[in-house]
C-alpha cells in the first residue's frame, strides 16, 4: 500500500503488514498482522455500512483505501478497538 507506513509490533518489535480479507459481514475487510508473533487487529470493513444515531438511519460507503487509513491509524496510535 503506497504511502502507508506501520509501526513496529507493540508487543514484539517485528514487522507489520496488511492482510486483504473477508468482512464480518461478508464484505471486504482489513487487517495488520505481525509478521513475527502473528498479533492480528480486528478486521476493518470496506463497502457500505449502516449508521443509526439521533437523527435516523442512514448508509455510508467506506473506500477501501479509507479502511486501511482508519486501521493504520489505529495500529500506529496503539489505540484499543
Amino acid at each position: 500500500m503506497n504511502g502507508i507506513s506501520l509501526k513496529k509490533c507493540p508487543f514484539c518489535s517485528g514487522s507489520a503488514y496488511i492482510i486483504k480479507g473477508h468482512g464480518i459481514y461478508g464484505g471486504i475487510g482489513y487487517q495488520i498482522k505481525c509478521s513475527r508473533c502473528e498479533a492480528v487487529t480486528p478486521i476493518e470493513e470496506a463497502g457500505t455500512q449502516s449508521v443509526v444515531n439521533a437523527n435516523g438511519f442512514r448508509e455510508i460507503n467506506i473506500s477501501d483505501v479509507e479502511a486501511i487509513r482508519r486501521l493504520s491509524i489505529r495500529w500506529n496510535t496503539r489505540q484499543p478497538t
